[in-house]
Order: structure tokens, then C-alpha cells, then sequence
């Protein structure tokens, strides 16, 4: 990919999510294999998840360029040096708010072969499902497909046992955040190994996930068309506007392309802690995060990678400059669902390390009819072209129900390690490549922020 290019095309993608996320550029597109996370089985997936561990574990700051594989300042080890100078207030969980808490958390997370903590089967369709619901949404998906698949959410994606998991853990953090701090702490160990590392022969790293699944399969991808002047109009003033420039230079036409928003699951990084105001510094001196995106220990994290492949790039003739605008939708993305409440304040992924937790892979956990039904499934290799609707900016590929469909299916075969479709050289632009654009980071807010009204120790 040419230098430059994936700027806008990073923008462009974290302008059409209206998640509140800032965009962080790598200064060149890193080439990138989308693989697996979930089954790393031998020597070359954990060589990949070691390199995505470094690509996403990076400190962002707002309007700086991605210092991506920065081993020194990744986010696993920043947040355990936080977690140890955490000084917390005397209030605790009793023993139901505690077990309550353990039983949220293993709805989202279980313990794989490996001893490594790996989403489950229940949060893993979830994220699926709400991700497919979002991109018919902004496809311009009918009425009735999009009440379709809100049911297919609710019905297949366990949306309401995941997002009473999130509820419950949110609302016992906000009395005490200690002790999912002291366990985050020990996932983090480095000697004696923790249980949330793996190992490599690179040494000890944090394993990130992602989802959807089905992002595995790029035949799943959305694909947009977008003009220059309206990825002109995406990346605005931001820090990468020199390099997109020199790239765009008198360009006119459109560029079509394909891409995923792949969002990252980390068992061992909460967010919310640094919202409670339950613990401080000593010194009191220190600060985690100023709240806008830039300064502090850690002021951001990365919370979705932006791959994306390129298809065709046309040349058109110069037409008069738009004038900046945004039209906006009349509901953001961001607010679809109540789902939209955790997205916006950081779920809470940690809790006690409770020694009744089940050790069998997540890829096994699948019932006996979803396993049939993937089974007897017939996937396509491409998703059926049924025109394109207006975005914000430039056109998406329109999918239906059909196209959601495909995907719970490729994530029932992934799930189960059974053999999945392989996409044709159409569908993924194998000649172009599959590039990590840019990532879209969420900002931590002020911390700490000690209630000096509680009893500390």
C-alpha cells in the first residue's frame, strides 16, 4: 500500500464507527494475516499472536503517530506497574458481591488447555452478532432485515446474558475496584509467570483477541467506495493530514476497498479501574491520565484494529471541493443497544482467580445443534453484491440477513475447528494485500481521582 493512503482510509473507517475513538496512524501500513487467536496450536500462530499482542499492546497518544512494537511501554506492563502502586480504600466486596462478580466473569471468560484465559463461546457470538447488527445498520439493511437480526442477537448471541455479565461487573466496580486489581496484578506476574501471559521464544507477552471471528475469513469484510475529496474530508486536521497530502497530491476518482474493525479483547486489562475512585498514587503526584487522550502513564489503549485491502483505485475528473461537513446519522452507531453503555465506559474484564474455573477450550464449547448446523452449512465464498447504500462519507456495500447468516456460520466452524470456506483472490484482494490502517484508541479519563471521603489504609 502506497504510503499514505492507509491514512484515509483509517479515517475514513473510525469516522463511519462514531464510537467516540480517536484514530492513530502507524507512520506505514503494516502488512498483516488475520489469523485465529483463539487456537494457537504450534509454532507459526504463536509467532502471530506474539506480533498482534506488539501491534495492538502499544501506548496510543493523541495526535502522535502509532509507536507500534514498543516492547518497553506496552500496555501489559504499564498497566501491572500501575496496579502496583495502586493504594486502595478499605471497602470490599463481601462474599455474594464476590461470587456474584466470579459468576459474571465467566460468562465472558474462560481457561483454555493452556492455562490462558480466552473469551467464551457465549461472548465471542455476541460480539458477532452485535457486530454484524451494526454493519447492516449502516449498509442501509431494511426495517424488517434489521428487526431480523436484532432477534438473531438476542436469540443466538446471548445479548442478554452477556450484557447483564457487563452490568454486574460495572456496578460492583463502582463500589471497590480492588480486588480486580490485585487479580489483573497477578495475571500480569512476570516471575513466576502469570496465568494471563503466554510464552513464547521471544519471551513472556500478553495474548490480545479479537473479534468478529469471522473477520478470519476477509470474504466477510465490508467493502466501500469512497472518493478522494471525501477521504479528504475523514482525516481533517488530525496529525496524519502531511503524509495523506503528499500521498492524495491532485488525485481525483475513488478508491474501493475492503475492511474490518477488529476489536480487542484483553482478559487481562479493565479499564474501568481507572475510573474508580476508590485507589491513588503514592506519590499523590503521579498521573495515570489527564483525560485527553495524550498525556499521563497511560492515556489511551487501542480498542479496535483497522485492516483493510484494496480493490480498485479510479481516476475521474476534477470536480469543485466540498465544503466540510459531516451529515451525521440520527442516532450514532455508538448508541445502538445498551451494549452502547460498556462500550463507552470499558467493560470490566477481571476478577478473582477462582480455582473452580473449568480448564477445557473454548473452541469445544459449542452445542450439539450449532455444531449440525455448521456442519450441514454450505458457505459462500463471497458475499452477494446487492448495491451500495450512502454512508456519511462515500458508499457501502449493502448485506442482508443472508450475508449475517454466513458469518454465525464461519464462527460456529471456527469455534469448532472445522474447516472453513476459503476466500477467492476476488473477495480479498490477495494481490493488494491486507494491511493494518490505523487503530482506533479510547482515551482513559482523569485518574486517579481518590474520594477522599472513604477510609484508606
Amino acid at each position: 500500500m502506497q504510503d499514505g493512503l492507509h491514512i484515509g482510509l483509517a479515517a475514513w473507517i473510525n469516522d463511519q464507527r462514531q464510537s467516540g475513538s480517536f484514530t492513530v496512524y502507524p507512520s506505514l501500513a503494516h502488512d498483516i494475516e488475520a489469523v485465529n487467536l483463539d487456537a494457537i496450536q504450534d509454532v507459526l500462530e504463536v509467532a502471530q499472536a506474539v506480533e498482534f499482542s506488539k501491534l495492538t499492546n502499544f501506548i496510543p497518544r493523541q495526535d502522535r503517530f502509532a509507536d507500534t512494537f514498543n516492547t518497553t511501554e506496552a500496555l501489559w506492563k504499564v498497566h501491572k506497574t500501575n496496579l502496583d502502586n495502586m493504594n486502595h480504600a478499605l471497602e470490599a466486596w463481601n462474599e455474594e458481591e464476590q461470587a456474584e462478580y466470579d459468576a459474571a466473569r465467566e460468562i465472558l471468560y474462560l481457561v483454555d488447555e493452556s492455562g490462558l484465559p480466552v473469551p467464551s463461546q457465549k461472548h465471542l457470538l455476541y460480539e458477532e452478532l452485535r457486530n454484524a447488527y451494526q454493519d447492516l445498520c449502516i449498509s442501509g439493511g431494511d426495517p424488517d432485515e434489521i428487526a431480523q437480526a436484532m432477534a438473531n442477537w438476542m436469540a443466538l448471541g446471548y445479548k442478554l446474558i452477556v450484557e447483564n455479565a457487563f452490568a454486574a461487573m460495572v456496578r460492583l466496580s463502582g463500589k471497590s475496584s480492588s480486588t480486580q486489581a490485585y487479580n489483573e496484578a497477578l495475571m500480569l506476574m512476570e516471575n513466576p509467570q502469570g496465568p494471563g501471559l503466554g510464552f513464547s521464544e521471544k519471551g513472556l507477552f500478553a495474548p490480545v483477541y479479537f473479534a468478529p471471528i469471522s473477520a478470519k475469513i476477509p470474504g466477510t469484510w465490508m467493502e466501500a467506495k469512497v472518493s478522494f475529496s471525501d477521504l479528504d474530508l475523514a482525516v481533517g486536521n488530525g496529525p496524519g493530514k502531511g503524509k495523506w497530502k503528499a500521498y492524495r497530491g491532485n488525485r481525483t476518482g475513488e478508491v474501493t476497498f475492503i475492511y474490518a474493525v477488529l476489536s480487542c479483547m484483553r482478559p487481562w486489562f479493565s479499564p474501568g479501574i481507572y475510573e474508580a475512585d476508590d485507589w491513588k498514587f503514592e506519590p499523590d503526584a503521579t498521573l495515570v491520565s489527564k483525560g485527553n487522550g495524550s498525556e499521563g502513564l497511560l492515556p489511551a489503549f487501542v480498542d479496535a484494529v483497522y485492516l483493510v485491502s484494496i480493490k480498485d483505485i479510479t481516476s475521474g475528473a476534477n470536480s469543485k471541493p466540498r465544503k466540510p461537513r459531516r451529515l451525521g446519522r440520527k442516532a450514532s452507531l455508538a448508541s445502538v443497544g445498551s451494549a452502547s453503555f460498556v462500550a463507552r465506559k470499558g467493560p470490566v474484564l477481571s476478577t478473582r482467580l477462582s480455582t473452580g474455573t473449568v480448564k477445557m477450550s473454548v473452541m469445544k464449547r459449542v452445542s450439539s445443534s450449532a455444531l449440525a448446523q455448521a456442519r450441514n452449512t454450505t458457505v459462500p465464498l463471497k458475499i452477494a453484491n446487492i448495491g451500495y447504500a450512502k454512508a456519511n462519507l462515500g458508499k457501502i456495500r449493502k448485506i442482508s440477513t443472508h450475508d449475517i447468516s454466513m458469518r454465525l456460520s464461519i464462527a460456529h466452524m471456527l469455534l469448532n475447528n472445522l474447516e472453513t470456506p476459503a476466500s477467492s483472490a476476488s473477495d480479498t484482494s490477495k494481490s493488494n494485500g491486507i494491511y493494518a490502517a490505523g487503530f482506533g484508541c479510547k482515551r482513559i479519563p482523569y485518574a486517579p481521582n481518590p474520594n477522599m471521603n472513604y477510609k484508606w489504609t
